[in-house]
């Protein structure tokens, strides 16, 4: 017995003494026997070969994108190259999906060189060394993509893509069904604004949680054609065509892009890395090195640990690192390759680290609360548009008899302050786009209600006196005053749209809903108080009709 296989037992024994996650490293950075450094490789496990097998990635941005296939013997703890005795390979690419089946490695999607994207099939006989292209037996198929959700769980047969992105962000749910050589649509694209579906994003971690069953993690919302957080801190779980939403809580993980998910034991997964502190982001505290998310998959709870170094090691744990390759290599064995640095492409790893132990030890408890400019952008709007702006203009439409000179003043402040925080969360909001800024009905929208804002003041600049009433003066209120209630009508609905999109904590937005419906109550109650006022004095000031007279004679 060689001495990493000495270390790897030591490992296991020591995991279930310390009853605590233990990290082990199998296989050094920089080491020439394994793959060159790269990020977002393709993995998967080979359970009857106790075989790990890695697919393609990135290198830093002087290295190329890979095509090549690896083993990492989980017996010997040793890598070796497949020599395919092909010429025809898959082309270069990463952030692929991948998984076994029947002795087979199976890929698909992924981004190529030139921003090229993937929608192939491809086999590699392993024992054989030969790859394949499949050709699916139907026209249907996934739209080219890459960052996305999925994989195949162990021999089920079924490759399954969902989630990511090319030139727009997708959400639709494919499998790829090997027993049938056919690409089937199992969940079709869904709305950016469906409160109880995840809408278009990529980037996502994620892990096949049983036959047609995965969960996913965080990724990017913003940008091709779709709004939202980038990256977000949402977890969902999808069985077979239906979905379900992680509650967002102080136990989640912090919000990420490029993290690694793997299914743990068969009740729950683990999340490890990832990217927070991305260009929509103001301010987000950053997870240790030593940090393992564990996410229930019955109540989809979250839990964060500290993990136990290896002692072994020169640095005892893997380096903070975003885009790595992540699977389960059996119960409670989850197996780590490569991936880049935290927040950068520049830097990239080629060690193979091993986490085991069961779910207890010390727990996680500091804060993952953040600062985004979208959050920022979505507070001004509420209290600009959804607060100043509808309080000044309630006033004024029901307060102006009561107080004749107090009304106007307290319309004029409110208006100015709500036009100001509005413009101010105008300017987050565009901070806080990745892509088209206004190619979304949340983003056009808004560009509109801002439009219609702030022709406001510009309108009043022209705002003749109440005295003498002139046609002019009847003309100038029907505007002034349609254009408003038009603007605070959509803002109001804009708001709620808002936060659908970018996933807001679910008490939140009813706590929005039931606001939203206070608001059209009092205006319903106070509207109908106001007419029947003006109807009664309307009765009172009504001519009487001149009383009948009798003569008699």
């Amino acid at each position: 017995m060689d001495g990493k296989s000495v270390s790897l037992l030591l490992a296991c024994l020591i995991g279930a003494a310390l009853a605590e996650f233990q990290w082990t490293e199998l296989s050094q950075d920089g080491a020439a026997t394994a793959p060159a450094p790269r990020g977002g490789s393709c993995v998967a496990y080979d359970e009857a070969n106790d075989r790990v097998v890695i697919f393609g990635g990135r290198g830093d941005n002087t290295a190329p994108i890979y095509n090549d296939a690896w083993i990492f013997s989980m017996k010997t703890n040793t890598f070796s190259k497949i020599e395919t005795g092909n010429e025809t390979n898959p082309p270069a690419r990463f952030s692929c999906l991948c998984g076994m089946f029947n002795g087979s490695f199976y890929v698909t999607i992924g981004e190529g060189v030139g921003d090229t994207f993937f929608n192939d099939v491809w086999v590699l006989d392993i024992d054989n060394a030969v790859w394949r292209m499949i050709e699916p037996s139907t026209k249907a198929r996934p739209e080219k993509r890459y960052g996305a959700a999925g994989g195949m769980y162990p021999n089920s047969g079924l490759l399954y893509v969902s989630h990511g992105f090319s030139d727009v962000r997708y959400s639709n749910t494919w499998y790829f069904d090997i027993n049938n050589n056919e690409w089937i649509e199992e969940h079709r694209e869904i709305s950016t604004y469906s409160l109880t579906k995840p809408h278009g994003r990529c980037l996502v971690g994620s892990a096949m949680t049983g036959d047609r069953k995965f969960v996913m993690y965080g990724g990017c919302l913003s940008g091709g054609a779709t709004g939202g957080l980038c990256p977000t801190k949402e977890g969902w779980r999808y069985r077979a065509g239906g979905w379900k939403r992680s509650e967002i809580d102080t136990e989640s993980p912090t919000p990420r892009q490029y993290p690694g998910m793997a299914l743990y034991d068969s009740d729950h997964a683990i999340l490890y890395g990832g990217v927070s502190d991305v260009d929509q982001v103001i301010s987000v505290p950053n997870y240790g090195r030593d940090e393992v998310a564990v996410l229930d998959l019955g109540d989809l709870d979250w839990r964060r640990y500290k993990s136990q170094d290896d002692p072994a090691s020169t640095t005892g744990y893997p380096e903070v690192r975003q885009e790595m390759a992540i699977i389960s290599v059996g119960e409670q064995r989850v197996i780590i390759f490569g991936g880049s640095k935290r927040g950068t492409f520049g830097v990239t790893y080629n060690d193979l680290w091993l986490l085991n132990g069961t779910r207890t030890g010390p727990k996680i408890d500091s804060s993952t609360a953040w600062m985004s400019w979208p959050v920022l952008h979505g507070i001004f709007m509420f209290l600009g548009w959804g607060v100043c702006l509808q309080a000044g203009a309630f006033i004024a439409r029901y307060f102006r008899e009561n107080s004749p000179p107090l009304w106007f003043k307290l319309h004029r402040g409110l208006q100015v302050t709500g036009l100001v925080l509005a413009i101010l969360g105008f300017v987050f909001g565009y901070l806080s786009a990745t892509g088209e800024h206004f190619a979304f009905a949340h983003g056009g929208l808004g560009l509109v209600i801002m439009i219609l804002g702030l022709f406001q003041p510009l309108n009043a600049f022209i705002r003749p006196h109440p005295q003498p009433r002139t046609k002019f003066r009847e003309r100038w209120e029907i505007v002034h005053k349609n254009t408003g209630r038009i603007a605070l009508v959509l803002a109001l609905i804009n708001i709620t749209l808002g936060l659908i999109v970018i996933g807001a904590p679910l008490g939140l937005t009813i706590f929005w809903l039931v606001l939203f419906g206070a608001f059209i109550g009092l205006y319903m109650y106070m509207e109908s108080k106001l007419q029947t006022k003006r109807l009664e004095k309307k009765m009172e000031t009504k001519p009487q009709d001149a009383p009948t007279t009798t003569t008699t004679t």
